[in-house]
């Protein structure tokens, strides 16, 4: 509407400026009027300037009010000269009201109308006290003026309503074609797109919001948008009102699909106002598979850390390894000369017992080491949920696990400075937490050249102000270039091509702690190091931290067990299992899983049955299904142990049938525990 306007209003003025030329070379000119010409001259310029405002300010009302003016000017001016109310020129205040109506709308045109009355009462006053000169116009040319200004009027009453139907017409057409073209865009569109009005019902949704949520264009119309979007807040959910934003803004959600499947979901929405209520509108894009592939390129970010830590874990792994195998051969030997002792062949002397269970405490202590360094290298690798908990992390724990584990790194570039103790627990994800650390941790480690130890440090701070937790890892490194800095978070950009970078390490990070609703922030400079500060809300509560002792040797069970199978290929885990198990119970073991299926299927009785998960010929998982289907009578009977990280297909497994689970290396106390549960059928533990 707003072309035709302006259409309408250009075709006017360029009819005008002809019709006006005409009037003033034939009344002004021919008459010889000075100020009739004047007058005409002055609505000229005056069209002129409403082109110039059109133009500047591209408003059509602000050239309508001024055209309007320009008009009612001369016509009231020319009144004065050529004879009052009388005059040829009076009836264009007519033309004004209607120009007005179809450019800017009644009101405007009442009140131009009202200054057109206005006018004509003036005039005829003026004319009644006898105020007004002489007509300009001869007497006998008045008749011809009069028909030829009205001839003229109705010429551009004319032209303006029918300029203003066909360019109405020609409107109506083209938003027509608009409206198709917009029409196969919001279908086409891959993005859901949806209206919302005031009350925050849906009023329209495109073909990809129904298959989105899994309803028809009939089943959304009318339905509140927080219905299909739960995760929207508080306030509209409970009133039903959106609260749409002048801008469009980008939020994470999670929407709902018709068969109640929760998805991730962007929604990107902006306000408008329509009929005196503000509208919105939703653009809607489903984040499923951006969640998985996000998740597949953290677990690779996370594998190839790991794979740079490989030296490291091996330095780390082979030093109790060192004292470990010491110390056993000293225990052989030391058993070896008791035997001879006891036969009377020993010549070296007595066997010191203190000293040999000092050397098996060692070899414990040794074992719990190389234990912990493998459970903190599984924090990495283990299973991604699809939308992982938040929970109450300790930082002093998780920082602490992760310099263990690069403390090899660490060592051979820079002096380590520790700032970490009661840092408060914060709501995070510990997996993805330990994962941020150790690449801030390794970036800062590369960016240290090596053989200038003494001359570098990384520090590893800690901050809380009560609400959030800042934990700062700094180097001295060479630093980054202010033209990088604005870069170093853009996916696959890096600056260690030479050492494998992969440019993957910082944007996951990044996102990463945005998704614990955290925040992560860089300062650095060039040839003088970098410091990188994770923010974090503190969690609500206090974390429970476990202790650091070793549990002793569990006792004897009192409980009864008849008979334990245990299968696993690897015959010294067996033979370890039944050294553990044997003084209690009556252990039996099987290295072919195969062999064992025939075994149990054929109806041997088992009260406990140990399955290793990794096995050639049937994996665990298929014994344990194998085994239930034919004899259902050892159903929940099953502990499944692995050394490995467990896949999602494994631990939905375990979910499912409530089958116990432990990992290697597996403690006697809770090896007991599992059995104890089975023997009293408690329900299914689960993981544990």
């Amino acid at each position: 509407m707003e072309q035709v306007r302006a259409h309408l209003l250009i075709v006017c003025l360029l009819v005008s400026i002809p019709l006006l030329s005409g009037f003033a070379i034939y009344y002004g000119f021919g008459i010889q009027s000075v100020e009739l010409v004047a007058i005409l001259l002055g609505t000229l310029i005056g069209i002129g300037v409403t082109f110039y405002l059109l133009h500047r300010t591209e408003s059509v009302a602000v050239a309508t009010h001024w055209t309007s003016l320009m008009v009612w000017l001369p016509v009231g001016l020319s009144g004065i000269y050529t004879g009052g109310i009388t005059g040829p020129f009076i009836p264009w205040l007519l033309w004004i009201p209607l120009f007005t109506q179809m450019l800017v709308g009644p009101r405007m045109a009442l009140g131009w109308g009202v200054a057109g009355g206005a006018s004509i009462v003036g005039l005829y006053f003026a004319q009644l006290q006898g105020w007004l000169p002489a007509s300009v116009i001869p007497e006998e040319a008045v008749i011809y003026t009069r028909v030829t200004s009205i001839a003229f009027l109705v010429v551009m009453v004319f032209i303006t309503i029918a300029l203003f139907d066909v360019l109405q017409k020609w409107l109506i057409h083209r938003l027509d074609e608009e409206r198709e073209k917009l029409r196969l865009v919001l279908e086409t569109a891959p993005n859901g797109i949806v209206s919302v009005d005031g009350r925050g019902q849906i009023e329209n949704a495109n073909l990809a919001a129904e298959k989105m949520f899994g309803k028809n264009a009939q089943q959304l119309d009318g339905v509140s948008v927080s219905k299909l979007i739960p995760s929207l807040n508080d306030k509209d959910q409970k009133t039903g009102q959106f609260d749409g934003v002048d801008e469009p803004k980008d939020t994470r959600h999670t929407g709902l699909r018709a068969e109640g499947q929760r998805f991730p979901l962007s929604v990107s929405t902006g306000s408008y106002r329509r009929a005196d209520e503000d509208r919105s509108v939703m653009i809607l894009r489903d984040d499923t598979e951006l969640q998985e592939m996000r998740t597949q390129m953290m677990r690779l970010d996370r594998l190839s850390a790991v794979g740079t830590l490989a030296s490291g874990v091996g330095h780390e792994i082979n030093n109790p390894l060192s004292y470990i195998k010491g110390n056993l051969e000293y225990v052989e030997r030391s058993i070896e000369e008791m035997d001879a002792d006891s036969r009377g062949e020993n010549r070296k002397g007595s066997v010191d017992l203190a000293d040999i269970l000092d050397a098996i405490g060692d070899s414990l202590h040794g074992l719990e080491r190389i234990e912990a360094i493998v459970d903190q290298l599984r924090t990495f690798t283990r299973r991604d949920e699809s939308e992982p908990a938040l929970t109450s992390v300790d930082v002093e724990e998780c920082l602490e696990s992760t310099l263990n584990i690069v403390s090899s790194q660490i060592e051979n570039r820079a002096m380590l400075k520790r700032e970490i103790n009661n840092a408060p627990p914060v709501l995070a994800v510990e997996a993805g937490l330990g994962q941020v650390f150790l690449n801030l941790i390794l970036n800062a480690v590369q960016a240290i050249p090596q053989g200038e130890y003494e001359e570098h440090q990384i520090e590893v701070r800690v901050d809380d102000d009560g609400d959030w937790v800042t934990i700062s890892i700094s180097d001295t490194g060479v630093g980054i270039s202010e033209e990088d800095l604005d870069r170093i978070f853009d996916p696959f950009f890096t600056t260690k091509e030479d050492e494998g970078g992969t440019g993957l390490g910082l944007p996951i990070s990044q996102n990463i702690i945005a998704e614990m609703g955290g925040r992560i922030a860089v300062d650095s400079e060039l040839g003088r190091g970098s410091t990188f500060r994770v923010s974090l809300p503190v969690a609500p509560m206090k974390l429970e931290v476990t202790s650091d002792e070793r549990i002793p040797t569990a006792e004897l069970p009192d409980f009864e067990v008849e008979k334990i199978l245990v299968v696993d290929d690897d015959k010294r885990i067996c033979i370890a299992f039944s050294r553990m198990l044997k003084r209690a119970f009556d252990v039996d073991i099987e290295t072919n899983s195969r062999r064992a299926l025939e075994r149990l299927v054929g109806g041997e009785h088992f009260d406990v049955i140990i399955v290793d998960l990794m096995m050639p010929q049937l994996d665990g998982v298929e014994l344990i299904e194998s085994v239930e289907k034919e004899r259902p009578d050892l159903d929940g009977r099953f502990i499944l142990i692995t050394g490995a990280a467990f896949t999602s297909e494994v631990c939905d497994f375990v979910d499912e049938r409530g089958v116990r689970i432990m990992e290697k290396p597996f403690k006697q106390k809770r090896l007991f525990e599992l059995i104890e549960e089975i023997v009293d059928q408690e329900e299914p533990a689960g993981i544990g």
